[in-house]
């Protein structure tokens, strides 16, 4: 019987109390009668405080007023938050893809960010080298061949059966991306939309209210690299700490929610 590498994921020390709580957060949004009444405006605002938040966390900063006014400077960080911008506008188009083929899902995503800025054979395509953006400055960037093997696993554990929580696949979705940079530019916000993609294809945030980037910003960068090496170790204090780590910053997402919520209804 073939194992469930989430599920054991999931078992570690910490990491169901982690993700039972933030699911609690979650929930408990998604079930206010105020919620179901401003869902579309919700469902707006998340996705410009996700894209703003997801660009931010690479570097591209503007004033979210600019992006919010539809008056985003014309420069090459204002190119790339709106490429981000595109792409998180998007994502409901992409659940159903990522859910049977999360290769496709990401080829497309990368394609929306660099498409037209780089050669066309880098476009949606996984690097042929290990020369990778790294604006988080992770380092560590693993060999082609390595991550391209990766890629294809973590793609066949997407869809393989797990009893694993939603925010434990999340989790481990985005820190093998993370980690792995599999394109050549912008893994970065591939990696952050797909928290949106594997939380809405398990049933946990369906309809992409909550906002998981900006929970990742709002802890901050600095501890977010920390994290992220912790998932880089493999080992399990490593990725039981990183689940634990990411499980906050999705709570804190759906609790930035929440509060803008209360500013719609």
């Amino acid at each position: 019987m073939p194992t469930d590498l989430l599920a054991e994921l999931a078992d570690m020390p910490g990491v169901a109390a982690a993700t039972d709580e933030a699911r609690g957060v979650i929930d408990g949004l998604l079930w206010d009668r105020r919620t179901k009444r401003i869902a579309g405006d919700l469902a707006r605002q998340s996705v410009l405080r996700g894209a703003w938040a997801n660009a931010a966390m690479d570097g591209a900063e503007i004033p979210f007023e600019s992006m919010a006014a539809d008056q985003i400077e014309a420069s090459p960080m204002g190119e790339r938050v709106t490429r981000v911008l595109a792409m998180t506008s998007a994502l409901p188009d992409f659940v159903e893809i990522y859910g049977r083929s999360p290769l496709q899902a990401w080829a497309r995503m990368n394609a929306m960010l660099v498409g037209g800025l780089v050669p066309q054979e880098e476009v949606g395509r996984p690097r042929p080298s290990s020369d990778a953006e790294d604006p988080l400055r992770l380092g560590g960037v693993p060999l082609a061949m390595d991550a391209s093997q990766r890629l294809t696993g973590l793609a066949d554990i997407i869809v393989a059966p797990t009893t694993a929580p939603a925010i434990v696949a999340a989790g481990v979705v985005h820190g093998e991306l993370a980690v792995l940079r599999p394109f050549r530019y912008a893994s970065g916000p591939v990696a952050r939309a797909s928290i949106r993609l594997a939380l809405a294809s398990r049933g946990l945030d369906p309809d992409l209210l909550t906002i998981p980037e900006a929970g990742l910003l709002t802890i901050g960068r600095p501890k977010y690299v920390r994290a992220l090496r912790d998932y880089a170790t493999g080992t399990p204090e490593g990725m039981a700490a990183w689940l634990i780590w990411f499980a906050a910053a999705v709570q804190s997402g759906a609790q930035q929610a929440g509060r803008i919520a209360e500013t719609l209804d």
